[in-house]
């Protein structure tokens, strides 16, 4: 109800019984002498004319000589509202009139108006109409005011709300006031009156019907304010329930707490289904008011003291239920004073003490809010200012604090707001990495806009401290805010904290490293005004005691420390720095970048290793990282241990890292390469692994006694190993410079070559330790597992022993191969030895030069003829020469052709062209033992030599040979042969001229003929000489001579017949008598020797060409 309704229904209640009452007294003064009854109808015909719009009507009326006028059972009601609704009923009215003034001068004054347990009725609708506004008020019939009293009345207020609902009745009963005069119409009043649930009033008031101004003040000594009465208060204003029910206070409240318990007054804890419905509202106050208007229609003016005890306030109305409230409230139009409010909730306590002043039309304040063991949760958050709101979206607080605030402002310039925020044992998560925090104790205090934070508490069971300041105003946020921890675990609990839009790639990235162990995390938060609304984050980890194991490079490391820090303000990126860490042994120190400028990001990690392992957990990592190494594992038989100055990994989520090696140094390596199965032990090298190539600068290493060395960098060389070449090449090792020293070809080597390699180092079957400079380029194709080869070596060779078809001993100098190749079926090669010395056939030979050419099974050893098309490379220098060598003072030449047989040795097949230039026989005869000034003489010769398999007695062939000029006396044979027919001879030498023809085969060398010139001798003669299987060394020859001599003639008529058996190194001679079968064989010599003639050269013979054809050799030389 309006302030001007209830004074408007107190003037027109005293307008209608003061107008009954004069009107009374105007018509009694007219009909004093007549009886009742008249006075009664002549009342009601002026009531009538004064009041037209009024129905007023009293059963009787009473008059006596003393002045009392008595009207009884007087009703009042508009003519235009209902019938039955009167909206005053008095019992009895009595009227005191002047009685001097009546009788003297026959003037009505009425002096006092006493109305007895008056009833009044009032109405408004769902307009905001009352019933008295459906008349006019009565016509003013006097110029005096007169005394009112009412004795015992009581008011029914009805209100009727504007949906039309139900009408909410307000009862006032036990009305007792007095309304004294004035002036005309003006009244002071005073009295008391019981309001239905609010309880007794005191009231005095001031009412002038003139102005319009009136003035009511009251007071209670206990006045109880409940739901109940404020939903009836409400319901006298339009709207008012509906707001008072934005509270929680609705009619038939039952609503319970959340909890099963609530907190009683004194602190104890009931239990709810025990007890009655909780009232949002209910406490005991001592009320002063004071309400009214100086003139009609100006300011309401009012003053409100209460003094509230024993109050209570549910959750409903504030997040937090206040038990025990008490206070001391003055409201006023300039001016709220709210003193000394104290409250509490269990331990809480809360105290207010402030005003609210209007000054010029602006409001200031002044208040302090004190509150201990406070319990702050989510409840309270929609009853925060804006900007705490802020606060507490990040800092997420919960558990006790106490809070002191105080507020002061002129209504002009900013509010001063001081806030003390006092953690007493809280826990909280900050918003931007919410990591659970318990046992937080602190303050957050606020000096003008800054709210500063000091905060420790524990993290699990280790220390964390929060420090920095926010000043919050919205996008203008100004905020730095430290969180420091000790001893943080990095778990799945970090893990999940790190799950925010924010931190999600540190998140991603420290899963990515499988990054755990213990944390001093440092983490700024920083926001700055007016660039955006957003936080960075500065975060710096100090790492100990952990562990890591890349995803995409598992090496599991241990023992790990060193720093992760992050600062968006210089890099938007992720900084490892001072890392260091274990496995094993093994030392790793590194740094790096995650670099988030584009997205995804891009991780850039620099190592060094040192004493790392080559071991299950490295291939492991290895392979993952790179599939393609896996060839390098399983093709290379690694092991040993690693130093690394630099490794480099590259990485971008998603996709697979990029791992570079460089200044790798191996200790104590072992390698068994699958492609060529041999073991090397106690290697080391200098490597470098990038691009999927491992690049070798520096390796070596020892098999047994043999020496392995591969250097990459001298002389512009290269060598290196390379993975996922492309889609056809698998891998690709390349040597420039690779050398084998003391490399003997065991049986271990020779399994460990390809099958047809192996085959045909095991017919050539070199024997002794050997050195080999190689340059090698292998690839391992995708198709068929196919591996292909090119090289080019060079085979230095010292006193070894090798089968070329022949067994050559003593073999030192150099075999090069300018160009070899392996398409993974035969090999090719081409090249040229430079022997510096080699023994065939017992026969040593130095200065040996000359061509090869290798055609899978297809040997050419020297140029054949100059008709012929070359098949050596340009740039073999020996292209177009044969095999060419010194022996004993002369010359031999060589061109040879062998088919080797890998499958089968027997089969290996062979051609040597031999020609032998000024030989002197001198120095064989000191390679022999004889005495060479007995021996000499130039030696020429030809021969052609064909077999097949590796057998020395499968060697067939023919050839001759030529002395001249000779010295021949000291010849095993002949010096035995001599002696037996006791030849001397005036000079040393018996023979100046010799020649002879002969084929070689079943291992012996079988002379045809033998001529044998001397000035005191001549022989004629033929046999054989064995140099392999059953016959080596034997000698079967037959001799012939013309007995001229002395000495001859005691022993044959002409001719004698010398027969030599034994061995080369016994000769047996024996003196025959002639054979006539043999005088056919020798009929030529003998015509010869007759004639005294002697030939000058060796006789012309046609030699059989050079054959390509497998069967060419066995038919080259017919038996």
């Amino acid at each position: 109800m309006m302030w001007r309704n209830i004074r408007g229904t107190m003037v027109w209640m005293l307008l209608i019984a003061v107008g009954v009452a004069v009107a009374g007294g105007v018509y009694l003064a007219r009909i004093l002498p007549q009886t009742d009854a008249v006075i009664a109808r002549m009342v009601r015909e002026k009531l009538e004319e004064n009041a037209p719009d009024w129905f007023v009507d009293f059963s009787d009326l009473k008059f006596d000589t003393s002045g009392e006028l008595w009207l009884y059972d007087l009703t009042v009601r508009p003519k235009t509202g209902p019938d039955n609704v009167d909206m005053l009923s008095v019992p009895v009215v009595r009227v005191d009139l002047d009685s001097d003034l009546l009788l003297q001068e026959q003037r009505v004054v009425v002096r006092h108006i006493h109305l007895q347990e008056p009833r009044c009725v009032l109405f408004r609708s769902s307009d905001g109409t009352w019933s008295f506004q459906l008349a006019s008020p009565p016509i003013k019939t006097s110029d005096v005011s007169a005394k009112v009293t009412i004795e015992n009345g009581s008011a029914v207020f009805g209100i009727q709300q504007p949906d039309q609902s139900t009408i909410t009745e307000v009862l006032v009963s036990s009305i007792e006031t007095t309304s004294l005069p004035l002036a005309y119409r003006r009244y002071r009043t005073s009295g008391t009156c019981t309001v239905d649930g609010f309880g007794a009033l005191t009231l005095q008031g001031l009412f002038d019907a003139n102005t319009g101004e009136w003035h009511v003040a009251g007071n209670t000594e206990s006045l109880q304010i409940s739901d109940e009465s404020l939903l009836k208060v409400a319901s006298l204003v339009p709207g008012g329930k509906g707001r008072i029910g934005q509270l929680g206070i609705r009619e038939q409240t039952h609503a319970f707490h959340d909890s099963p318990v609530r907190i009683a007054s004194n602190g104890s804890m009931v239990p709810i289904r025990s007890s009655t419905p909780v009232p949002v509202i209910r406490m005991d106050s001592k009320l002063d008011f004071s309400i009214g208007q100086r003139q009609r229609g100006g300011l309401l003016d009012y003053k409100l003291t209460a003094d509230v005890k024993r109050g209570q306030l549910s959750e409903a109305l504030i997040p937090i239920p206040l038990y025990d409230l008490s206070a001391n409230v003055e409201l006023a139009p300039n001016r709220v004073v709210v003193r000394n409010l104290n409250a509490a909730n269990g331990d809480s306590r809360l105290y207010v003490d402030g005003e609210l002043q209007r000054v010029q039309g602006v409001w200031r304040k002044a208040f302090e809010l004190r509150a201990t063991q406070l319990r702050i949760d989510e409840r309270i958050v929609r009853f925060m200012p804006a900007k705490m709101q802020e606060l507490y979206a990040e800092v997420r607080p919960a558990g006790l604090f106490n809070l002191n605030l105080s507020l002061g402002h002129d209504g002009i310039s900013k509010p001063e707001v001081s806030c003390e925020f006092k953690a007493i044992d809280c826990s909280a998560q900050f918003a931007l990495m919410p990591y659970p925090v318990h046992g937080v104790q602190g303050d957050i205090s606020k000096e003008g806009e800054l709210y500063r934070v000091n905060l420790k508490g524990l993290a699990g069971q280790h220390p964390v401290s929060m420090e920095g300041y926010i000043i919050p105003d919205g996008i203008q946020t100004d905020s730095k805010l430290v969180i420091r921890s000790s001893g943080i675990p990095i778990d799945e609990q970090l893990l999940q904290a790190l799950n925010t839009p924010k931190l999600e790639e540190a998140r991603k990235t420290i899963e990515s490293l499988g990054l755990t162990g213990n944390g001093d995390i440092t983490a700024e938060f920083l926001r700055r005004p007016g660039i955006d609304d957003s936080y960075k984050i500065r975060t710096s980890i100090a790492l100990r005691d952990g562990s890591v194991s890349f995803q995409e490079f598992p090496f599991p490391l241990t023992s790990l420390s060193g720093r992760m820090s992050y600062d968006p303000l210089k890099q938007d990126a992720f900084v490892f720095t001072d890392m260091e860490a274990r496995h094993g042994d093994a030392i790793i120190k590194a740094e790096g970048v995650f670099d988030k400028t584009n997205e995804p990001g891009r991780l850039a990690l620099q190592m060094e290793l040192l004493n790392i392992p080559i071991d299950s957990d490295l291939r492991r990592a290895t392979i993952i990282a790179n599939p393609g190494l896996e060839t390098i594992w399983t093709d290379y038989g690694l092991d040993g241990d690693v130093d690394v100055s630099r490794v480099e990994i590259g990485w971008i989520p998603g996709e697979k890292p990029l791992i570079s090696l460089y200044g790798m140094q191996w200790r104590n390596g072992r390698l068994k390469p699958k492609a060529l199965p041999f073991g090397w032990e106690d290697i080391a090298g200098s490597l470098q692994w990038a691009n999927n190539r491992l690049t070798i600068h520096l390796l070596h290493g020892y098999h047994d006694d043999t020496y392995l060395n591969i250097d990459g960098s001298i002389n512009g060389a290269s060598a290196y190993i390379e993975t996922e070449v492309n889609n056809e090449l698998e891998w690709h090792v390349h040597f420039d410079s690779m050398q084998l020293t003391n490399l003997k070809a065991t049986d271990e080597v020779r399994h460990a070559l390809p099958e047809s390699v192996r085959k045909v180092i095991e017919q050539i079957d070199v024997q002794g330790p050997m050195n080999l400079q190689l340059g090698l380029d292998l690839k391992g194709w995708r198709q068929q597992d196919l591996v292909t080869a090119e090289w080019s070596s060079l085979l230095d060779l010292n006193g070894n022993q090798l089968t070329t078809g022949l067994e050559l001993n003593d073999v030192t100098g150099q075999i090069r191969i300018l160009r070899g190749t392996w398409n993974g079926h035969e090999a090719n090669a081409d090249g040229y030895v430079e022997l510096d010395s080699a023994r065939i056939l017992d026969i040593p030979l130095t200065t040996i030069r000359g061509p090869f050419h290798v055609e899978g099974n297809d040997i050419l050893v020297g140029a054949p003829s100059p008709e012929a098309a070359s098949r050596f490379l340009e740039n073999n220098r020996y292209r177009d020469k044969k095999l060419t060598a010194n022996v004993f003072g002369g010359r031999v030449g060589l061109q040879a052709t062998v088919l080797m047989a890998p499958e089968d040795l027997d089969r290996l097949q062979y051609r040597v062209d031999v020609k032998l230039q000024d030989a002197e026989l001198a120095e064989f005869a000191r390679e022999k033992g004889v005495q060479e000034q007995r021996l000499s003489g130039k030696v020429n010769g030809e021969a052609v030599l064909t077999g097949m398999g590796i057998s020395r007695t499968a060697t067939i062939g023919e050839g001759w040979i030529h002395i001249t000029p000779a010295q021949l006396f000291e010849l095993p044979v002949f010096a035995q042969m001599f002696s037996l027919i006791q030849f001397r001879e005036p000079s040393d030498t018996a023979f100046n001229w010799a020649y002879g023809d002969f084929e070689i085969r079943d291992g012996i060398i079988d002379f045809s003929t033998i001529e044998l010139y001397g000035q005191s001798l001549n022989l004629g003669g033929r046999g054989w000489v064995g140099y392999a299987g059953p016959n080596e060394s034997r000698l079967a020859l037959d001799f012939y001579t013309q007995g001229k001599r002395k000495f001859l003639q005691p022993l044959t008529d002409r001719w004698v017949r010398i027969q030599v058996g034994g061995t080369v190194d016994n000769p047996q001679p024996v003196i025959q008598t002639r054979i006539p079968v043999l005088n056919d064989a020798f009929e030529g010599f003998m015509r010869a020797v007759d004639s005294g003639q002697m030939p000058s050269a060796p006789r012309k013979r046609q030699l059989p060409p050079l054959s390509q054809q497998p069967n060419a050799a066995r038919q080259a030389v017919p038996r």
